[in-house]
């Protein structure tokens, strides 16, 4: 009974371990798209002579 428990305990830790693992790169993957957007809106921010909110107003 005692080594079908562990097993057991084994099985669901792996899976859930497996599954933080995956979690965790979709979470990079993400990280890594919202960075190439920010980077994309800064260079045409920056192409078009376009102020960045919270700079300077003309009066």
């Amino acid at each position: 009974m005692r080594t079908t428990l562990r097993a057991l305990e084994g099985l669901l830790l792996y899976r859930g371990q497996r599954t933080a693992r995956h979690n965790a790169w979709a979470s990079v993957v993400e990280d890594r798209r919202r960075a190439h957007s920010r980077r994309e809106t800064q260079r045409l921010l920056e192409a078009t002579g376009t102020r960045r909110a919270g700079r300077e107003h003309p009066a």
